[in-house]
């Protein structure tokens, strides 16, 4: 099957080319159809994200969408940034088998960060077959790609979602992430209607809230 994702090399962006999103801020539409979000609820108060169309900085295509976290005090290792599609015209069911991959280059001269892409296996959302990638303070990364493979092992239908998660680690410091040329591709998929389900879209932050605190931490 063919990439499920719409404008996965982030080269539309009708509603404007920058966005700063305030501690907590959640499902903010940036690129066409793509969301960002900051920190998991207004209490976060240690960060904030610059979310912007990159023209000079990018894999392949046109662009890139450059993300810059901002940290204050030491983050929690729960604490992240997200980026997040979750309109597909399919369902998945039980067996089927998804891949996602993404390109990812960071800059972490004045702050470390791990980058995770998540997709959702039915129940939460997991990191599959393979983990992120952490960069610590001080250093850089060239292009390179994350991939992982998710069996679907929910019990009923659902409708997909793929992000990629963003967790800064040290206070008083700037991460930049630049994301692009998302696949997301899956086997023996189901079409459905275009309508969302609402109750699905308002799980999806606290799902990868939850993940983020079984692999990094409480």
């Amino acid at each position: 099957m063919s990439n499920l994702l719409l404008n996965p090399g982030f080269e539309t962006w009708s509603g404007g080319t920058s966005f700063s999103l305030g501690p907590g801020q959640q499902f903010t539409t940036t690129a066409n159809n793509w969301q960002s979000g900051c920190g998991v609820s207004a209490l976060d108060a240690n960060m904030t994200l610059q979310v912007s169309k990159d023209i000079v900085v990018f894999d392949s295509g046109l662009a890139s969408i450059k993300n810059q976290i901002a940290t204050t005090t030491n983050p929690p290792l729960g604490d992240f940034c997200q980026v997040r599609q979750i309109q597909f015209p399919i369902i998945v069911v039980t067996g089927n088998v998804i891949t996602f991959t993404v390109r990812v280059k960071i800059d972490a001269t004045n702050c470390g960060v791990t980058v995770t892409p998540l997709v959702f296996n039915g129940n939460v959302d997991s990191n599959g077959t393979s983990g992120g990638i952490f960069v610590q303070k001080g250093s850089q990364s060239n292009w390179t790609t994350l991939s992982t493979v998710v069996g679907y092992t929910g019990t009923t239908p659902n409708l997909l979602r793929a992000s990629v998660v963003m967790n800064p680690q040290d206070a008083n410091g700037t991460a930049v992430v630049w994301l692009d040329t998302f696949d997301f591709e899956v086997t023996v998929a189901q079409p459905i209607s275009s309508t969302l389900n609402d109750s699905i879209l308002s799980q999806d932050w606290v799902s990868a809230n939850k993940l983020n605190e079984v692999t990094f931490g409480d």
